[in-house]
């Protein structure tokens, strides 16, 4: 698929997908091992926690199959406009560098 996006055109779209990201969460199997995974470290969880995972799941589970999808089609059509799509703020300065190298090799 030929892409004519310009450099603005992309950063609107990551600021969307940042948001959809937010909106969505993960999926309700992401969620329920992520869950699974912390439970072991933190312990017991409140009941108030407990009622607060299950309205989070509920809305994750009511997010449409073809949302997530668009989502990661929209993602790949990104990165191959503009390169892998990174949060510089949670990126360490290696991956960060490997990145760029990456890039300019190309």
């Amino acid at each position: 698929m030929a892409t004519n996006l310009s450099t603005s055109d992309v950063n609107h779209l990551r600021r969307l997908l940042g948001y959809v990201r937010c909106e969505i969460w993960q999926s309700p199997k992401e969620m329920v091992n992520k869950m699974n995974e912390l439970s072991q470290k933190i312990g017991p969880i409140s009941d108030g926690g407990v009622k607060r995972l299950v309205e989070s799941y509920q809305e994750a589970a009511n997010v449409p199959t073809y949302v997530r999808a668009a989502v990661k089609a929209l993602e790949k059509a990104i990165k191959e406009a503009e390169g892998e799509i990174v949060d510089g703020e949670n990126v360490s300065a290696q991956r960060l560098s490997a990145l760029i190298a990456k890039e300019s090799a190309a």
